[in-house]
């Protein structure tokens, strides 16, 4: 074994492990490793830490602190976030409103939520949960959706996947209100600007 590591008589002080063969192999695993990463290691996309737990949270802490109501996690309105990221892959499409003519509407109708209001954000492209957060605050039309008074729903979704030939993470951030009743606001956002993904923000009522 010493043979291996320790130059020797019987190695010729050459240990095995240093030879021209032995550090061919060494460069091949590290090629494979290096071209393979992606299936057994964690690609860029796959290392986000975004969560649907996360982002609810950041957006109630932000309404909280502007006066706002807290908004309810809603299983309707995450699946329906659920189905309309599932469509924008297997579509292939970056938008509101798909190829098809698909709105975010009909994904919150067909899981059964018959809103008075509906508001969707979108995000791909991030890394951290604060990173879309700070984008959507710095954009007016999407934190217009999350302090908006006229929710009090929420569902998110976070996919994973091939979009328009790059891996990334999709976020979609689903809004509703199923009574006419709107809470009060003592205040309006704070805009933060950051850089990183691409965000998009509708509402209907």
């Amino acid at each position: 074994m010493k043979n291996f590591f320790i130059p020797t008589q019987q190695n010729k002080y050459k240990p095995y492990l240093l030879r021209k063969i032995a550090l061919v192999a060494y460069s091949l695993l590290l090629v494979f490793v290096n071209s393979f990463g992606g299936v057994f290691g964690i690609d860029q996309a796959q290392a986000s830490n975004i969560t649907p737990s996360n982002i609810i949270s950041l957006t109630n802490q932000e309404r909280s602190a502007n006066g706002l109501n807290t908004l309810k996690d809603n299983s309707k309105l995450a699946a329906a976030a659920l189905a309309k990221a599932n469509n924008m892959f297997e579509e292939q499409y970056w938008d509101h409103f798909g190829p098809n003519g698909e709105t975010p509407w009909q994904y919150i109708r067909a899981e059964g939520y018959d809103y008075v209001y509906a508001g969707e954000n979108l995000a791909k492209g991030f890394q951290t949960s604060e990173g879309v957060h700070e984008a959507w605050m710095a954009s007016p039309t999407h934190a217009a959706n999350i302090m908006s008074a006229n929710y009090k729903d929420i569902g998110v979704a976070v996919v994973q996947g091939v979009l328009l030939g790059k891996q990334t993470t999709l976020v979609v951030q689903m809004f509703g209100n199923l009574t006419t009743e709107v809470a009060s606001a003592t205040t309006g956002a704070t805009k933060i600007t950051t850089s990183g993904g691409t965000v998009i923000g509708t509402e209907h009522g």
